[in-house]
């Protein structure tokens, strides 16, 4: 009679022969997921190395907050790496001088500004599938505009008098379902930004959330929300304001080594070039440098 650990062999054999290489098997041949810093220090170690690859990362806060330059800071890290980016301009916002400034590419980043929300969802699908990008910037969810929102079924244009209630949820519903194997299976790192959306009656019990559906929430692996700080805590060059102090919460996370959720951390985001540490480094640089000019006048004097 064969042991039950032979006949688990011979099934398990089968099923990745009937149904694909990989789809069963055994938890410790699953392997640790690989993170892509946004190249913050700061934030880096506050959500434990990075955001995960093969899953979903979201970023949401009101306007001007630093969302898309903290994409950016990114692409332009993973550049470095000589890793592929793709940017979905869905905003038409993207500054290529601005880009430039952050630190990316141009030459070398993939940028989409589709019509509707179905050909930026039938774009991604196909990216993921064919496994040649490695990471994936949508921005953002609200300027995902559904065909239906336009256009009736016989293609006639729409009045703006009529509303659709949940268009936009559904398709993202649909839209993760589609593509959330792909995105593990071609470990593409997949961030999305959106903006808060005011909930409640009014202005009694009101909460700022994400739009975009339930759905959003349940597939992200990490939900970061971005919120500026008090203006008294603002950066400042000789009393002159060169900021905004940015406050980042996270919201959720299933990822190892990441602080625990509702966690906050405080940071200064520049005018002249979002997140970055140069503001530091160059002063750290200046003390190291005027000690050793200190150190080699101390020298010749002796």
């Amino acid at each position: 009679m064969p042991k039950k650990s032979d006949k688990l062999k011979d099934i398990l054999r089968n099923l990745n022969k009937k149904y694909g290489k990989n789809t069963v098997y055994y938890a410790n041949d699953e392997k640790e997921k690989e993170r892509f810093p946004f190249n913050v220090k700061v934030i880096d170690n506050f959500i434990g190395g990075g955001i995960p690859v093969g899953n979903f990362t979201i970023t949401y806060g009101a306007s001007g907050v630093g969302k898309s330059t903290l994409a950016y800071t990114q692409i332009a890290y993973l550049q470095k790496k000589d890793l592929v980016c793709c940017l979905l301009d869905l905003e038409h916002s993207f500054d290529p001088r601005y880009a430039e400034k952050i630190g990316i590419d141009n030459k070398k980043l993939i940028l989409i500004s589709p019509d509707n929300a179905e050909e930026a969802m039938d774009i991604i699908i196909q990216l993921c599938k064919e496994k040649v990008v490695n990471y994936i910037c949508l921005d953002s969810i609200q300027a995902l505009t559904p065909v239906g929102e336009n256009e009736t079924s016989r293609g006639l244009e729409k009045s703006m008098e009529k509303n659709e209630m949940a268009l936009l949820a559904r398709q993202m519903g649909k839209f993760l379902r589609r593509i959330g194997t792909p995105v593990y299976k071609a470990n593409i790192a997949f961030l999305f930004i959106g903006q808060t959306r005011t909930k409640g009656l009014g202005t009694f019990f009101a909460t700022e959330g994400l739009s975009g559906g339930h759905a959003l929430k349940h597939w992200a692996s990490l939900i970061l929300k971005m919120q500026k700080g008090m203006k008294s805590e603002a950066p400042k060059v000789k009393k002159e304001v060169v900021g905004f102090s940015c406050i980042i919460t996270i919201e959720k996370h299933k990822l190892y080594g990441c602080s625990p959720a509702n966690s906050k951390i405080q940071i200064p985001f520049y005018f002249d070039g979002g997140f970055y540490e140069k503001k530091e480094e160059e002063n750290s640089n200046k003390k190291k440098g005027k000690k050793k000019i200190s150190e080699v006048s101390k020298e010749k004097a002796n």
